[in-house]
């Protein structure tokens, strides 16, 4: 339900990710924050974040089920 919810959300401008890693992309250079700031995600990024956490998922149930 946690990735039901996340997809139904309307992007934020600017989210504060609680992970110190480079997220994998600049943010939107329009916003008023230091670019260089790599635990925050723009709207595109959090969209990417949600999409890929999915297919983590998706991943990790397939092969749990192959081991059952």
């Amino acid at each position: 339900m946690t990735l039901q919810r996340l997809k139904a959300l309307t992007p934020p401008d600017l989210l504060l990710h609680n992970h110190p890693q480079n997220l994998g992309r600049p943010l939107d250079s329009a916003l008023p924050v230091n670019p260089a700031c790599f635990t925050c995600l723009d709207a595109e990024g959090f969209t990417n974040m949600v999409e890929n956490a999915e297919a983590r998922f998706a991943d990790n149930l397939r092969e749990a089920e192959q081991n059952l």
